[in-house]
Formats: C-alpha cells, structure tokens, sequence
C-alpha cells in the first residue's frame, strides 16, 4: 500500500539577513513636505529605526494649511491642529523631535532659500541617514506621492545632502552658528558577505572640512572609485520615503 504522501511544508528560509546583520544608524533625518507624510510615506521604517536606537528627527517643511476640506477654516485653526497631530503621530512612533519649517502649503520650489534652510536641519542634527521624497514623477504610482510640494522637497533635500551641506563654502553665512559646520554623508559597503549596502559614515577628503560627532578620518585620494559608489548607494538611502520601504 502506497504511503500517503505528507502535506506538510517544510518552512522557507528567509533569503533577508537576521536583524542583527542591519546597519545600525545613531541618527536618521526625515524630510517631509506636510505633516502627515512621514507615516504614510516612511511611517513604518521610522518606527523601526527608533525602536533600533536611532534618534529620529522630523523636518516638516511646510504648514499644512491646504490639507482640509473646509474653505472657510482658518488658516491658524488648521495648522495648529495639524501641528498637534503630527507631534502625535511622532510620539507613537518613537520620534521625539519635530521640526516646523513654516512654509505656505501648496507653494513650496526648490530655490535657494528652502535648499538653506534644508541644509541647516542637516548641519544641526548631523544625521547618518536621510530619508525624503522621491524627487520627481513617478506615473506608475498613486498620485499623491507625486504633489508639487513633495518633489520641491525631495529635489532640495537632494540639493542639500549633495553638494551643499558638505560644502563650507556654500551657505557660508551658517558658518556664523559652530553649531553649523559643513557635515557629510556617505553610505559605505557592509563588512557582511551576505548583505549588499550598509550605513551611513562620514568621510574627509584632504583638505575639506566635515561635521563634528562621527570623527574624522583621512580618505586615501586614490580611491575615488569606490567612493563614487558609496555615493550611488547613499542616494539609493535617501530617495526611499514614497517607496513604501517598510
């Protein structure tokens, strides 16, 4: 008599690496055009990297005051409440710091001005990763990951992260805050066979200045190759927001 054959599965190895294997960040910065946008867009890697240990800060560029459905609400009601959402939502998540920028939902460019003050959040809170907008149209998607303020704000913070906050001699006038010193990004190779990108670490060519808080270090000038790759996996790490990384 034939055995019945078992229908029992065998349980699947997962091919992701054990938690264990991560990159650990110290510091992540968020940069989002409204509030409301860092839970829908990144809602579930924020809570995760808080819960990892990193300190997660929110930069919320604009005032939220187009987000409502009543015409005549007035613009204070609606971006106080606003406000006091988010901060709540923040919370829920772990995040502890919020930042305002103030600026007039619905309006936003990517100019010098809103590149500035992007790059002061970076000099200030001298993150590992940063996380924002895609920065551009992505037609394949839903629509409201493509809102005019959202691509401003990704184009800007990429402006900011590469060339601009790196760079002392842009934006020179934040130099007056020491607080304010140029601070660079790089996302580096993991040590790990198995995993293809690690964090984020700061670097000094010769001659440049860098942030306070991660060390410096001098980089051989010979390895400009593997340097341009750890830029292309840098910016892999900060156009995730809109893509549902978690």
């Amino acid at each position: 008599m034939a055995k019945k054959k078992s229908t029992r599965r065998t349980p699947r190895t997962s091919s992701r690496s054990n938690s264990s294997n991560h990159q650990k960040f110290d510091r992540v910065l968020g940069v989002f055009a409204h509030p409301d946008d860092p839970e829908f867009g990144a809602g579930g890697s924020m809570a995760k990297l808080a819960k990892d240990g990193a300190e997660v800060t929110y930069v919320i560029v604009t005032d939220g005051s187009q987000g409502g459905e009543d015409p005549k609400q007035k613009d204070s009601e609606l971006v106080a409440i606003r406000q006091r959402e988010q901060r709540a939502a923040a919370k829920v998540l772990g995040i502890k710091k919020v930042e305002f920028l103030g600026y007039k939902d619905g309006h936003l460019a990517s100019d010098l001005k809103l590149r500035r003050d992007i790059v002061r959040m970076i000099r200030k809170h001298k993150p590992e990763l940063v996380i924002t907008h895609i920065p551009g149209r992505v037609l394949d998607a839903p629509m409201g990951g493509s809102h005019p303020d959202h691509i401003a704000v990704g184009e800007a913070t990429m402006a900011a992260v590469y060339p601009d906050s790196r760079n002392p001699r842009a934006f020179r006038s934040l130099l007056l805050d020491p607080v304010l010193d140029a601070w660079r990004l790089l996302r580096r190779h993991q040590q790990d066979a198995g995993s293809q990108a690690g964090g984020a670490q700061e670097a000094q060519e010769p001659g440049r200045q860098t942030g306070a808080g991660m060390g410096r270090r001098q980089v051989d000038p010979q390895a400009a190759p593997r340097h341009r790759e750890e830029e292309r996996l840098h910016v892999r790490g900060v156009v995730q927001a809109d893509q549902g990384l978690a």
